[in-house]
């Protein structure tokens, strides 16, 4: 969603390249015809375009006749990979269990928990 051109929309374009860098149209974007502040596009991406969007390193640009070479610049997040949330809700697992362990009541007297 955009809006506040300083002159009518030209164009829309996801591009590869990292934040504050111009880099080259991976695929374009079409604006909403019942919503003029919507862009909607598909493209496929090839590998190393992936691995770009999930290092952050791909963007959306709008062209305007006032600002050819893109007016608003949206850059996408970097996306956590999967196996390193993984490794932490799975570390995370593994501390409450030991957390738990410690903290096991004993139903004898004069036991010791461990």
């Amino acid at each position: 969603m955009f809006n506040g051109l300083t002159s009518a929309f030209l164009a829309a374009h996801v591009r590869q390249g990292a934040p504050g860098v111009a880099g080259p149209v991976i695929f374009g974007l079409q604006v909403d015809p019942n919503n003029p502040f919507h862009l909607f596009g598909s493209g496929i991406l090839a590998c190393a375009q992936i691995a770009a969007l999930k290092a952050g390193n791909l963007y959306v640009n709008i062209h305007s006749p006032n600002y050819a070479a893109g007016e608003i610049r949206g850059q996408f997040p970097a996306v956590p990979e999967p196996e390193s949330l993984a490794t932490l809700l799975t570390m995370g697992g593994l501390s409450a269990m030991g957390f738990l362990r410690r903290r096991k009541v004993c139903p004898l007297p004069n036991c010791r928990t461990i």
